[in-house]
């Protein structure tokens, strides 16, 4: 997210300046302003931040290299410029893939401060003008001269699941716990609720839902978000991740007679989506022994099995679609995103296989898979 409160901005170089040393995915200038210089440090910057599973790196302005004292400095990066083009437009231009990085300036006390944020490499390494860059302690190196940097950087690519991103970070406490549903975490597990806030955070960081930053605040990851939150369609990432439940008059999409939509986390939403869709199938009545029964069309245990699997295997990648339940008057469909893990013709028999493993673990956690 580009948009950063200043009160964050001013926190996070504090938090940046207490560093005892300079680390792989940070890098403090006091008023360097080389183009070329910038453009390599990103890339072994967002390299480096991979590596050392940290999802931001940054590059201050404004704090001495050795000292860490806050300074200030001089450099102004919208006035720069490589050539004719801007400074901002020429790095990314030069940038392979392309990353969003964000220039920040900041007034603190000791002066001006200009941070650098930059996002860490995802599915390939950062190249500047063509080149691949690593941080070997806190030494820029050419990422190539460095093969088993390189094939370890490879796997991270290949490890680093959707689920554990940040959903919605820079949190304060109490801006965080008001997005999630903590207290039916608890009655879900059936544990207590703690008295101590402490414990909450201590539980809540332990299942992965939430993590500090590096400005001491909170972030929310996928996992937390579509477990346990409130309201999904608070997450901007995750608002087309809500479960809709569609019925329909007869066996086509023609006419349809109700929707209704599932906006909290998928570990409080799934029994609540199970009654409603129990309500709605098709039901005739019978007598049995002389006892009027309503019997419906499908087994509910059915119904609770195709729901956790609509949320548990959708591929979180694909944008633009809900977990979807369609209701007609012959059949239910239920769909989500993302293509079969196992051929079609195999399903029944094959070894099982999840494509979201933390969330099926939390799923199971709960009994609901």
């Amino acid at each position: 997210m580009a948009a950063r409160s200043i009160e964050y901005l001013k926190s996070l170089v504090r938090e940046l300046a207490k560093l005892p040393d300079e680390t792989e995915w940070v890098e403090f200038k006091c008023n360097n302003k080389q183009p070329q210089m910038i453009g390599e440090y990103i890339s072994a910057l967002s390299n480096s931040a991979a590596l050392c599973e940290r999802p931001k790196a940054y590059l201050v302005w404004g704090i001495d290299d050795e000292t860490h004292k806050i300074v200030g400095t001089e450099f102004q990066y919208r006035k720069m410029k490589k050539g004719s083009e801007e400074l901002e437009a020429w790095l990314s231009r030069m940038l392979s893939p392309r990353i969003n990085f964000h220039f920040f300036e900041i007034p603190m006390d000791e002066g001006i401060v200009v941070l650098m944020e930059i996002p860490c490499a995802e599915k390939q390494p950062v190249r500047f003008s063509g080149v691949e860059y690593i941080r070997i302690g806190t030494n820029k190196k050419n990422l190539k001269e460095y093969p088993d940097k390189e094939r370890e950087l490879w796997r991270t690519f290949d490890s680093t699941p959707y689920e554990l991103r940040i959903a919605m970070g820079g949190l304060e406490e109490d801006e965080m716990i008001s997005l999630l549903d903590y207290s039916k975490y608890y009655d879900k597990l059936e544990m207590p609720i703690p008295r101590n806030r402490d414990k909450v955070l201590e539980d809540l960081q332990h299942e992965k839902f939430i993590q500090r930053n590096d400005a001491g605040t909170w972030d929310i990851t996928n996992i937390g978000a579509l477990m346990i939150a409130k309201d999904l369609k608070k997450f901007e990432s995750l608002h087309r991740r809500s479960v809709r439940v569609i019925c329909y008059k007869e066996n086509s999409r023609l006419d349809a007679i109700r929707e209704k939509e599932f906006s909290a986390g998928y570990a409080f939403s799934h029994e609540e989506i199970v009654q409603y869709i129990m309500t709605i199938i098709p039901q005739e009545e019978v007598i049995v022994e002389a006892t009027r029964k309503s019997i419906v069309s499908f087994p509910e245990i059915a119904i609770r099995e195709m729901l956790a699997n609509a949320m548990i295997h959708q591929d979180f990648q694909q944008r633009g679609t809900n977990p979807m339940v369609e209701v007609f008057k012959n059949r239910i469909e239920f769909s989500n995103a993302g293509a079969p893990l196992v051929a079609i013709d195999r399903i029944v028999d094959s070894v099982p296989i999840s494509r979201n493993e933390n969330i099926a673990g939390f799923m199971h956690k709960c009994g609901i898979c």
